[in-house]
């Protein structure tokens, strides 16, 4: 396809760079998925631009004082205008790729056009100068972009078997863009596991959370389902296929979950809770309650550990890992009418103040994908009203909110440090957890001087 004239808005930073580079005598485009998202989204300006060129990356140290010599074996510099990064790579192919993600061997051309067949898919194969409004676009990546269509530059295999993350990242841009792999493609994608499993943990990682972030995430998975993928990226999860849910539930445990993590409001770590809610009912054994319901007991800690380990083995942080964790392990929010508002406090306690809004999201969730809502989101209402009426009295929740300390115990009775006085101090929270007016020192000190006669 030929290049044309088009109008693409470009930042200040970005012209100011491209001025520079053809100032010295070398051509330069804008490039790659700033360009495709401002194509897409043109009233959203993209935070991370790139910019190729003829010129080698030693001719890009001279030119700019401000440079970082990011990638320069495989002809990246990252320079810095404004405040700004913006990366600037020489124009390139490569060959040979035996640990299906680098090259074996890069060599600069002079050429965009060559440069951009070596890119993943059509949609990342184009190009733009900013200052003649020249467009090039050899792999109809426009027209791609027209038909909301995931399509690899040329033949699809050898670009996943080059970079064995293309598949998931393939998924990842229907799901986020919203659009559909080409047939080839996607038949590329089923025979190119052997290279997705040579991809370390950290860039599938990392490519599930951006999947995650899609509006609905289970456009990415069930590409991945049918791909054949599940049981490369995480086996256990390949158990939901299928698997009963309960009586409540019209769908399978996989069709369910991620239904309800496209339910899902909430930052990534929420959406994969819930897409993972669950997944603990294919390994607990089903029983039947009296009414003849079936029950799934233990699903949700034995879930949280599941998710737990695989996290684990695929490099999630500490802080992520314990909060997803956490609201697995609490997703069963069985709630009563009749509780009181100290069973709502001690809920509140239970659960833990931080994570009280993220579980609510899960379990309206949770509740939507049965496909029976009825009066089940009432009492979820009545649940979130009460609680957050409670919060708002900002009542004693734990240790520390009490009106006395263990040292103010210690000096009252002339006690050592000791289990004691721990003992001492869950009692008065039980007690003001119950009764949140007895939360007075003079009160509390009485309190306690009847806890430590009555364990004597």
């Amino acid at each position: 396809m030929p290049p044309r004239e088009i109008k693409i808005n470009i930042p200040e930073y970005v012209l100011d760079i491209c001025k520079t580079i053809k100032k010295h005598g070398f051509k330069c485009y804008v490039v790659g998925g700033a360009l495709r998202d401002q194509i897409i989204h043109p009233e959203v300006e993209p935070q991370e631009w790139d910019i190729a060129t003829s010129a080698l990356p030693d001719d890009i140290m001279k030119i700019f004082p401000k440079c970082i010599p990011t990638g320069i074996a495989h002809g990246t510099v990252t320079v810095i205008q404004k405040g700004r990064k913006v990366e600037v790579t020489t124009f390139r192919i490569e060959s040979g790729y035996s640990d299906a993600r680098h090259p074996d061997s890069v060599t600069f051309v002079a050429q965009i056009e060559k440069d951009l067949g070596r890119r993943d898919f059509t949609i990342n194969a184009m190009a733009y100068d900013p200052l003649d409004g020249i467009f090039v676009d050899p792999y109809g990546g426009m027209d791609d972009l027209s038909l909301r269509l995931i399509k690899a530059v040329g033949d699809p295999l050898s670009r996943f078997r080059e970079d064995g993350l293309r598949p998931l990242r393939a998924a990842r841009f229907a799901t986020v863009l919203g659009f559909r792999i080409e047939n080839n493609t996607f038949d590329a994608m089923k025979k190119a596991i052997g290279s997705f499993l040579m991809v370390s943990s950290e860039r599938k990682r990392d490519e599930i959370i951006k999947m995650m972030d899609a509006e609905k995430p289970s456009h990415g998975w069930e590409i991945l389902r049918k791909a054949g993928y599940i049981d490369a990226i995480f086996p256990e999860m390949k158990r939901m296929i299928g698997a009963k849910g309960g009586d409540r539930h019209k769908y399978d445990v996989w069709n369910h979950s991620i239904m309800a993590c496209d339910f899902c409001r909430g930052k990534w770590q929420v959406k994969f809770a819930c897409l993972f809610h669950d997944i603990g009912k294919p390994f607990v054994e089903v029983s039947e309650n009296d009414s003849g319901s079936q029950k799934f007991y233990g699903h949700e800690k034995t879930g949280a550990d599941i998710v737990g380990r695989w996290m684990e083995r695929m490099r999630f942080s500490n802080e992520d890992i314990k909060l997803i964790k956490r609201l697995i392990a609490e997703h069963m929010v069985i709630y009563s009418p009749e509780w009181t508002d100290s069973a709502i406090r001690r809920f509140i306690r239970r659960v833990g103040r931080d994570i009280i809004d993220d579980l609510f999201k899960i379990v309206e969730a949770d509740i939507k994908a049965t496909g029976d809502v009825g009066t089940s989101i009432s009492l979820l209402n009545e649940l979130k009203s009460r609680v957050y009426n409670e919060l708002k009295e900002r009542p004693p929740l734990t240790i520390k909110d009490l009106a006395i300390g263990g040292l103010e115990i210690m000096k009252e009775f002339g006690l050592e440090q000791g289990p004691e006085i721990g003992m001492i101090l869950r009692e008065l929270l039980e007690k003001v957890i119950e009764d949140p007016s007895l939360n007075r020192r003079e009160t509390l000190l009485k309190i306690a001087r009847e806890i430590k006669e009555k364990n004597r």
